[in-house]
């Protein structure tokens, strides 16, 4: 786990088909308050498409599985996120 914030969970991983590093954010559709959280993480995916910056994450797919979201991203190449590979 690269780390743990109040909404979710980061992970470093492999894509399987390129051998490529990958990171893997995944979030719980409910707070701990019991609000959906489901269209805020939908917000937070389209940001993430849209923007293009190289101290960003750019987001490569988003998958629902039931209680959670797990949005696929590509690794920080600049800032402190790089320093985590």
């Amino acid at each position: 786990m690269l780390g743990e914030g109040s909404f979710g969970r980061v992970y470093k991983c492999t894509e399987k088909a390129t051998g490529k590093p990958k990171v893997v954010k995944v979030q719980s559709k409910v707070d701990e308050y019991g609000q959906n959280m489901t269209n805020d993480i939908v917000d937070e995916i389209l940001l993430m498409w849209f923007h293009d910056h190289p101290s960003t994450c750019s987001s490569e797919n988003a998958y629902d599985f039931g209680e959670h979201m797990w949005m696929i991203l590509e690794p920080m190449t600049t800032g402190l996120g790089a320093t985590c590979y």
